[in-house]
């Protein structure tokens, strides 16, 4: 019964019924892993942290380690150095190659054209990694780059449809063994091969651990190293990954790409932006729409803090799993547990059912809050162009800087925070100025489709250049 609830996102539900299969004896690895995605999904990342712990302590598994780096990226008592070494453990117990060992094939002709690059993902659908994904498929010269695509997951919809056509090969390869993905990308030709999945759910990184091509980097889908040493390259920038202990923490080499390591491909169904809100309501609405999960002790504590140094402010927060009246009123009790002297200044709501109806609700907040040490990306995207402007703090690691990142190609240095106060003092002062947060909020759109984050030509002509260097350095290495 837990399984088929956590299948129909009813979280408390799917808690309740699993608690009482340990009740009832049940103590299987797998109980515990789903046990341990619950607890995160709903933002208990310590608890859920020692869920897949005593997982592994049953069985180790490959999936459920995974499931515990991706909480560990979420964790405020983990420092970046023994997260980086969570995950060369991982690799180390399960990157051995599950394949038939095949030798890579040499690197040569140093100026083939055009080079043949794969892009292995789970996420070719209607996904946050698209928005960012989009301009690149479309955006490559063949002249330059021949671009085959490996689907590891299945799915129909529209930008599933829209990268298919984009792309110059098509591969389904869900559900393929390792030895079968990788013959396929060798007898494809593949040059470059790149990861944009991590650790996440679908990933291929059993593939990658084979050598399936010459050079191999990760990108995009995941906010810390793979850990696997056959990864040769990740790429990020200079706001989200400092040189110095970020390469460090990196079993891959970090390829800084400037001004900043993404584009975006805003909604083309966005409504226009609103007028700020304050404005005819007369007091501040803060909010976020960033998953449950992101909501971290120190996040609750700061927002709580914020709303009380300003008596007559609101926040509103929407996520998925706020389904039900349990659901709110756990997260309005974590609220009060960190501080919140007024819960009821609280507004929670769940999804919306369409994308153009999510996005109108950014009308109804006067400043987005970025949680942390996991920050937003496509919220924080979608944020901006709609107009709201954003308070981020910029953390310890690549997951806790990517607001950073994002408002550093805007020119918005200012509404990043280097720490818990200085967020408060520029969330407080940003609403005491509401002349000032509405100028701010008219050129936002304008502001960001005039920087590098909409600049997709000149982000893929960089792009290009870099894979051409990187294959001229493989074959000068194999020479």
């Amino acid at each position: 019964m837990g399984f088929a609830l956590v299948a129909e996102d009813r979280l408390d539900d799917a808690l309740w019924a699993l608690r009482q299969s340990f009740d009832h004896g049940a103590d299987g690895p797998r109980l515990w892993r789903v046990f341990g995605n619950v607890l995160r999904l709903k933002g208990e990342i310590d608890a859920a942290i020692s869920a897949y712990r005593e997982a592994l302590r049953r069985q180790p598994d490959r999936l459920t380690h995974s499931r515990l780096l991706l909480a560990v990226n979420s964790s405020c008592t983990l420092t970046p150095a023994e997260v980086a070494q969570e995950h060369r453990h991982w690799a180390s117990l399960y990157a051995a190659p599950a394949c038939v060992p095949v030798s890579a094939p040499r690197a040569v002709h140093g100026h083939k054209t055009p080079l043949v690059v794969g892009y292995v993902s789970p996420d070719f659908r209607s996904h946050p990694v698209a928005y960012f994904f989009l301009p690149l498929v479309e955006g490559h010269h063949r002249e330059n780059v021949q671009v085959v695509c490996y689907a590891s997951t299945s799915a129909n919809d529209g930008v599933r449809r829209r990268i298919a056509a984009a792309a110059d090969l098509w591969r389904e390869v869900a559900g393929w063994s390792t030895q079968r993905v990788v013959e396929q990308i060798r007898a494809d030709g593949v040059d470059l091969l790149v990861d944009l999945a991590g650790h996440t759910t679908g990933n291929r990184l059993d593939v990658f651990a084979c050598r399936a091509a010459p050079v191999q980097l990760t990108y995009l889908g995941y906010p810390n190293t793979t850990g696997l040493d056959s990864i040769d390259y990740r790429l990020v920038d200079a706001v989200t990954d400092p040189p110095g202990p970020a390469d460090e923490l990196a079993s891959e080499t970090l390829i800084r790409l400037e001004p900043g390591f993404l584009v975006f491909d805003p909604p083309a169904d966005a409504p226009p932006v609103a007028q700020s809100p304050m404005l005819s309501n007369g007091y501040v609405t803060f909010g976020s729409f960033n998953k449950v999960a992101k909501l971290s002790p120190e996040t609750l504590e700061t927002w709580s803090a914020l709303l009380n140094k300003l008596p007559t402010a609101r926040l509103l927060l929407k996520s998925g799993g706020l389904t039900t009246d349990e659901s709110r009123n756990q997260l309005c009790e974590a609220f009060a547990k960190a501080g919140l002297s007024d819960v009821s200044r609280l507004e929670l709501r769940d999804l919306e059912p369409s994308r153009r109806a999510h996005l109108a609700m950014y009308g109804e907040i006067d400043i987005a809050l970025d949680p942390f040490p996991y920050n937003g990306t496509t919220t924080t995207c979608q944020a901006l162009w709609m107009g709201v402007p954003m308070i981020t703090l910029a953390g310890r690691s690549h997951a806790g800087r990517v607001g950073a990142s994002l408002f550093s190609q805007m020119q918005l240095q200012a509404l990043v925070a280097p720490d818990r106060e200085s967020y408060l003092r520029i969330a407080v002062g940003l609403a005491a100025s509401p002349e000032k947060l509405a100028d701010l909020r008219r050129g936002l759109r304008d502001r960001m489709a005039a920087s590098p984050l909409l600049d997709h030509v000149g982000f893929v002509a960089r792009l290009e250049a870099l894979y051409r260097r990187l294959w001229q350095r493989a074959c000068q290495a194999g020479a």
